[in-house]
């Protein structure tokens, strides 16, 4: 048989192979010494973005707690309360000026000066309407009624005339039952603008004289 195996008698014994049959054995190189030592500022950075991209990911993400937001909310809402109770007191006080303002106003003649004091009319103005309208009833200019007398109307024609400004302070605040100013324009629309004494003019004048007599 060509098997080769041990003989009873053979003595082990300690060699060396001969250099073709060596094994080639590649030695590793050392690690490189490193330090662990890690920066703590770029630690912190990196932990802080990493909890930044974490948690605002979500659109319904909230820093604040729910009870932090009520409470925050309800402080808003007892300022704006506030400020609307300011408000308030400041148009009860603005409505009672005006409504005592009216009181003292008992006349015509009173609704001019006022008017003056405002610089709503030019003293020119004020005693044109006076002289003309003096004897003018407040109550007249004061009761709603679909259909105005000559005088009322001259009146209205002569005041938006002169200030529309005047006219509308009268008509919000003391008068409320004049025409609008749309109705004011319609009839200067009607009236006669050629030369002379007008017809309404001399309606006005009747009426006046009638009342008069």
């Amino acid at each position: 048989m060509s098997r080769k195996t041990l003989k009873e008698n053979a003595i082990p014994t300690i060699f060396d192979f001969p250099e073709n049959l060596k094994k080639a054995v590649v030695l590793r190189k050392p690690p490189i010494q490193r330090d662990l030592k890690l920066n703590p500022e770029v630690g912190t950075s990196s932990k802080e973005n990493y909890f930044n991209n974490h948690t605002s990911d979500h659109s319904y993400f909230i820093s604040e707690s729910p009870r932090k937001l009520k409470r925050k909310y309800e402080n808003i809402i007892d300022k704006k309360n506030e400020e609307i109770e300011k408000l308030k007191k400041r148009i009860k006080v603005c409505n009672l000026r005006v409504s005592r303002k009216a009181k003292k106003i008992n006349n015509l003649v009173s609704i001019i000066e006022d008017l003056k004091e405002k610089n709503l009319v030019n003293c020119k103005t004020a005693e044109l309407l006076e002289q003309n309208f003096s004897e003018l009833s407040l109550q007249a200019l004061k009761k709603k009624t679909k259909s105005f007398s000559n005088e009322l109307k001259s009146f209205t024609l002569s005041l938006f005339f002169y200030s529309p400004k005047a006219y509308e302070y009268c008509r919000q605040t003391l008068m409320p039952s004049l025409p609008h100013p749309t109705t004011v324009r319609r009839w200067y629309n009607v009236i006669n603008g050629c030369p002379g004494f007008t017809e309404e003019a001399l309606s006005a004048v009747k009426e006046r004289v009638d009342k008069t007599n």
